[in-house]
């Protein structure tokens, strides 16, 4: 069985982190569509223009293609480059 730890070393393994500058990049540039998995509240107090916010909680239910009421933006774009928003 793994440990939390392991869970997220594995994830962070598969996770390019940029800074914002290259993030900015990214969007202006080549499209990438930005996610910000925040709680309501924190998306509220400032965001990225653009950005979808689907908290951390529900991405994979709302991504989900045979979720009864799944976020047809993130949904639909599965397949997209995305950029995640955290705290």
């Amino acid at each position: 069985m793994k440990t939390y730890e392991q869970f997220v070393q594995e994830a962070k393994s598969q996770i390019k982190e940029v800074e914002l500058e290259e993030a900015e990049k990214l969007i202006q540039d080549e499209n990438y569509k930005v996610l910000d998995v925040r709680e309501p509240f924190e998306y509220a107090a400032g965001h990225i223009a653009g950005a979808i916010n689907v908290p951390r909680g529900v991405v994979e239910s709302a991504a989900d293609l045979d979720y009864a009421k799944p976020l047809p933006e993130l949904r639909d774009n599965r397949d997209a480059n995305w950029i995640v928003v955290c705290r």
